[in-house]
């Protein structure tokens, strides 16, 4: 879609800030990364003063390809030469480009500003996991402690009473804190103030906000209730229901007061509604029931509402004690926040909210947002319906409230399906009145068509969301709609379809109809109109799954669950579980047993009976005697035998690694019917290790633990994704369809509503504008709870809300369809839930949708013709059809499974961590070049710590410069720190200066003696020293168009290149690139030493030679720091590089295709070699 509509062109003007709402498929992406690109060029800007920010990592990922590619694409079309090395730099800078998640944002920010964010300057990230376990123990130890101390003992005992458990008290505690931005924000703002004046606030919010909310409709409430009983007394004057109502009526025609209007309406609710809250008939209405349907409808919505609000009483005693509560809860929060601090402090660690909340008390200082101002002239925000107020507090400070510098949102408010995150709708509407303000009306933007949908659903859309979104209050964020323009440019019309399953049998259930339609368009009349993979399933909960799966089993229907279910509940983590536990303790027989009987040897449950008949005090001993005399059990006690040994002296994702290849395992799993899921399930295991392992101080035993604690509680934890290219059904949660599109929807089990998180008895909700809410006993604390009114205000908005939300939600749901939309529900006896999807196509609709539905109307469609985009609008008939049974007879077909399944097992010989848009180095190729096997073990298997430590004796391998460890370190921080003084090529005053605040910043030098640091210090000087007094260094001096450190990236294909070339100096049609070495090797040693490293020089040619056209000769020299006056050094010709390039493709292509041959003339060099040098791997 390279061609640009109006609306879009308009989107593209940067002179002013822009509010940009987005329908669905009107191509937002593609605009904001055209609107990047187009800054980038015409402002000659560095990319760091740009900044996109994105909703998720992912996201995130897809807005830089697109940006790549749109650099990419004006490159090869571009002829003028200007241009085109403005685009040849932004290139180069894109691999460091502002393109990230909020929170990605802010960590920049933050580890430029850390002493003013008052944070360790070398603070890290940890996750959620690892967060809540400190949460955790934060909240227990306090509330112990509290016990013990008198100050505290009655504030937790008060809260323990009214929760009526320290296990519940606990549990809203963590909460509050995991999500502790509103809390800190009302203890400053509400609770800082003294109980009367906190009920005081009570009282005044929920007044004022009530009377807004209800003063008009109860003026409607009272004409509509007055006509109705009007038409009662006139057909029986002496009705006393009625009589009784006419006299409150005329009560609340004279009231002002909403309190007192509520106590009467409450009265009227008595009188005039029944149980089920339908307008009386029996001895009341009678039969003129549908003479008023509008009226009566609208009365009973209000009542019903009005109903659940509490009448504030004089004496504010609810008020009060939900005064206390708050001011007793802030309390002990303070403390535990404090402890929670302190945990993490003491080793550097920042959460994810104090990412975000740290970022903004920083921007809090004018000064900072001034310099960050100098960094980030444009900001951009993908997604911004779900963004919240921190996120709005970091952002405009940096543009000074949008009086400085240039704004760029984008997103649709109808697709904000984010609440449960914090997603806040009205930052959105408060940001585009600011824009209104400072710009002018016109910058509120608006993409109104649709790429994506056909007509059909494009008219259904706007049929049934021009009704539901209709009249929107912003209480409850209610949103507008906006028509969906058609710009589809084929001829697929599309269609729409219901499914209502209305039988309680299994054979003509919703999952079993929504099979077989999908399997009669796949296999009927017109087989290649669809294909399985076309088919996306939408469910609002995972636990729709299940039954879809049974179904799609019954009729041999290929399914994937994208981001899959229950991870930690799969039989493959428990195997691998298992292991892992008895590993640890060889007396655990359970595990031991478990092992045994599961595809790591898959001894049956018969032989499994006869070990436990052998002599031992534990099952390891009673196998150990049985596996005496069976043979072909030796191999199993040499295996486990060797894994205990290794246990506690490997690293742990290499012990997952290796249990998982000693067997045939893999190949086991493979051939199950789920095979590519567990195998996908298997990788993320070994990645989740790999992160465990890299928190640090985490042994074995802590590894067990946390998945022992998955595996019981972490339910939510979903399946790794796995391709979505094959040919396949795919399931998902209408989540996460969020921002994706399909061929065929099917929105499942649309029948089901959400329950809504209102406040509870012992629950606890923090609202930034309510305060802390919870339900409180109305007396002792054995007598009933009950809500004071700004509680029951609560619930209504939160209800009215999730209401919205819902409708927001169908809306997404609708909108992933491109040629068919299927709704799918079941329907028993009464009609759905008004909350539901169904409930809401119904209302929508107008239509109980039990039969056939037709619906007319106008489209406008945007079509490109003559060379320009023009708007038409057209009448379109549609008719749906709702069906209830389908009647199909499931033809044999072709089966593969043998096929896939050998093809599965090819592909697991080893864990495979295949990506696209990967990342390759100059070290990647060079470590393969030198030999396959070696980069297999070093980048695929990570054995090379475990195995230098093996080697720890020799005395002749160099390639990584060390025999022991802490030497290899040395080296390695010995190599940065002087490839960052040659960068700077300061004098040698400021030399000493700068190395010293460089080797303050390694960690890894906390552990040395003070002796050992000043040496290296030393070292690291004498090496720069002795290259600075070189005759190469003062010929290279004399060149005035260089680069120190230059970073260049290219994009092949659907790979990156990327590398960090030392010097790079550009004279006339020569580059020459310097590679610098700080080998401590022989001088003898230099020209073997230069042939390993040569291809790494190649490497760095072919880039340089890909970003700067000009360039026809390369010279490639590496000087060797040692030895800085003996050069050596190659030359090419441009025509030369296609050697080069044909050299990383066949390393891509083999990396890929898992070929790893091992090249034997290598061994004797190799850090992996055997003693007599010969490889390790035979």
């Amino acid at each position: 879609m390279n061609r640009i509509t109006p609306y879009q062109s308009a989107a593209l003007k940067y002179n002013e800030h822009i509010s940009l709402t987005a329908n669905a498929g009107s191509g937002k992406t593609f605009v904001l990364s055209r609107r990047f690109v187009e800054i980038a060029v015409n402002e000659n800007l560095s990319l760091r003063n740009l900044v996109a920010i994105t909703f998720t990592e992912k996201a995130a990922s897809e807005l830089f390809k697109k940006i790549s590619d749109e650099v990419e694409r004006r490159l090869d079309i571009s002829s003028n030469a200007d241009e085109k090395e403005k685009l040849e730099r932004i290139r180069r800078q894109l691999v460091s480009a502002n393109i990230s998640t909020i929170h990605a944002f802010c960590i920049n920010i933050l580890k430029e500003f850390p002493s003013e964010a008052k944070i360790d300057a070398n603070f890290v990230p940890i996750d959620k996991a690892y967060s809540d376990e400190l949460i955790q123990l934060s909240v227990e130890e306090i509330i112990s402690a509290s016990l013990k101390q008198p100050g505290f003992e009655s504030e937790i005992k008060y809260l323990i009473r009214l929760f009526g458990s320290k296990n519940l008290l606990a549990a809203e505690l963590i909460n509050l804190v995991d999500k502790r931005k509103n809390i800190l924000a009302l203890a400053d703002k509400l609770y800082s103030k003294n109980e009367e004046e906190i009920a005081g606030y009570f009282r005044t919010i929920y007044i004022e906000t009530s009377k807004a909310l209800f003063d008009e409709k109860i003026k409607q409430l009272i004409l509509f209730t007055e006509e109705i009983n009007i038409a009662v007394l006139s057909k029986d004057a002496g009705n006393k229901i009625a009589l009784e109502i006419n006299s409150i009526i005329l009560k609340l025609k004279q009231q002002n007061d909403f309190n007192a209007s509520l106590a009467l309406i409450h009265t009227l609710v008595g009188l005039l509604l029944t149980k089920s809250g339908t307008v009386l008939q029996k001895g009341y209405l009678g039969k003129n029931k549908d003479t008023f349907t509008s009226q009566i409808s609208f009365i009973e919505e209000t009542m019903n509402d009005l109903a659940d609000f509490s009448v504030m009483q004089d004496d504010n005693k609810l008020e009060l004690d939900l005064a206390r509560f708050g001011k007793v809860l802030i309390s002990v929060f303070k403390r535990i926040l404090e402890r929670y601090e302190d945990k993490k402090h003491l080793n550097g660690y920042l959460d994810f909210e104090d990412i975000l909340i740290k970022t903004k008390m920083l921007l809090s200082s004018s000064e900072i947002g001034d310099k960050l101002f100098e960094n980030y002239k444009y900001i951009m925000v993908d997604e911004y319906q779900d963004t919240n107020e921190i996120q709005f507090d970091i952002i405009m400070p940096i543009l000074d409230y949008l009086s400085r510098g240039n704004l760029f949102i984008v997103g649709d408010e109808k697709q904000s399906i984010y609440m449960f995150r914090d997603a806040e709708l009205e930052v959105f509407n408060r940001t585009k009145e600011l824009i209104s303000e400072d710009a002018s009306p016109e910058k509120l933007l608006m993409l109104p068509h649709s790429f994506r949908m056909s007509p059909d659903i494009c008219l259904f859309t706007n049929i049934v969301f021009s009704k539901l979104f209709e009249n929107p209050n912003r209480y409850f964020n209610d949103v507008e709609y906006n028509e969906l323009v058609c710009s589809r440019d084929d001829n697929v019309e599309g269609n729409i379809e219901f499914i209502i399953s209305d039988a309680d049998s299994s054979e003509d259930s919703e999952a079993v109809l929504v099979a077989k339609r999908i399997k009669q368009l796949v296999t009927g009349v017109d087989p290649t109109k669809y294909k399985y993979d076309d088919f996306t399933i939408l469910c609002r909960k995972r636990k729709s799954f299940d039954e879809i799966e049974d179904a799609f089993t019954l009729l041999n229907i290929p399914y994937t669950i994208v981001g899959g279910k229950g991870f930690y509940q799969q039989q493959v983590i428990y195997d691998i579980y298992n292991y892992l536990n008895f590993l640890i303790n060889v007396k655990n027989d359970a595990a031991l047993v478990g092992v045994l009987r599961s595809p790591f040897f898959t001894i049956s449950d018969a032989e499994i009976f006869e070990i436990s008949l052998e002599e031992g005090e534990n099952y390891w001993d009673k196998f150990i005697n049985y596996s005496k005399s069976k043979n072909r059990l030796t191999q199993v006690l040499k295996i486990l035998n060797e894994n205990i040994e290794l246990a506690w002296n490997i690293d742990i994702p290499i012990l997952v690694k290796k249990i998982i290849e000693d067997t045939g395992y893999l190949a086991v799993i493979a051939a199950g019917p789920r095979g590519k899921h567990e195998i996908a399930s298997i990788e993320k295991l070994v990645r989740i290790s790999n992160s465990f392992f890299n928190q640090g101080l985490k042994s074995l035993y802590d590894f067990v633990k946390f998945l022992e604690d998955a595996t019981s509680n972490r339910v939510d934890e979903g399946e790794p994704g796995i391709s979505l290219l094959d040919d396949s059904v795919k399931l998902m949660t209408l989540h996460q369809s969020k921002g994706l599109e399909f061929k065929a929807v099917v929105l499942y089990n649309s029948q089901e509503h959400s329950a809504v998180s209102t406040v509870k008895a012992k629950t606890i909700q923090a609202d930034k504008d309510y305060g802390l809410l919870t339900s409180l006993p109305a007396d002792s604390y054995f007598s009933r709870y009950q809500n004071a009114p700004v509680v029951s205000l609560y619930n209504y908005i939160t209800r009215k809300k999730n209401n919205a939300e819902t409708k927001r939600q169908l809306y997404v749901g609708i909108t992933r369809a491109k040629d068919l939309l299927i709704v799918s529900g079941s329907k028993k006896n009464s009609d759905f839930h008004k909350d539901s999807y169904l409930g809401l196509l119904a209302a929508g609709l107008e239509n109980e949708l039990d039969q056939e539905i037709n619906l007319a109307g106008e489209l406008q469609f945007l079509k490109y013709e003559k060379d320009q985009f023009q708007s038409t609008r057209k009448s379109i008939r549609l008719t749906i059809p709702v069906i209830n049974q389908i009647e199909f007879s499931d033809n044999p077909e072709l089966k593969e499974n043998e096929k896939e399944i050998v093809q599965l097992k090819d592909k697991t010989a080893g864990i495979s961590d295949v990506q696209e848009e990967e990342i390759i180095s100059a070290t990647k190729v060079a470590v393969y070049n030198q030999c396959p096997v070696k980069y297999y073990l070093t980048y695929e298997l990570g054995y090379l710590d475990i195995y230098v430590n093996y080697k720890r004796s020799l005395k002749d391998f160099d390639f990584y410069n060390s025999e022991e460890k802490e030497h290899r370190i040395m080296a390695d921080i010995k190599g940065k720190i002087v490839h960052t003084v040659l960068e700077k090529e300061s004098n040698s005053e400021d030399q000493g200066i700068l190395v010293d605040s460089l080797l303050s910043n390694e960690k890894e030098l906390q552990f040395q003696s003070a002796e050992a640091v000043e040496k290296l210090k030393q070292n690291i000087l004498e090496t720069a020293g002795t290259y600075y007094s070189s005759v190469n260094y003062k010929t290279l001096k004399r060149f005035t168009n260089y680069f120190n450190e230059y970073k260049i990236y290219a994009k092949e294909k659907d790979y990156f290149l990327y590398g960090i070339i030392d010097k790079l100096v550009i004279e006339n049609d020569s580059a020459l690139i310097v590679d610098y070495k700080t080998d401590n090797i022989a001088k003898d040693e230099i020209p073997e030493r230069f042939e390993q490293y040569k291809t790494q020089l190649l490497f760095y040619a072919y880039l340089v030679g890909r970003s700067i056209p000009k360039i026809n000769k390369f010279i490639l020299q590496i000087i060797f720091l040692s030895y800085p006056d003996d050069v050596f050094k190659i030359e090419l010709k441009r025509e030369e590089l296609i050697q080069i390039k044909n050299l990383i493709k066949e390393f891509v292509s083999k990396t890929r295709n898992v070929e790893y041959v091992k090249n034997l003339s290598h061994c004797s060099k190799c850090v992996y070699s055997k003693n007599d040098g010969t490889c390790v791997k035979t």
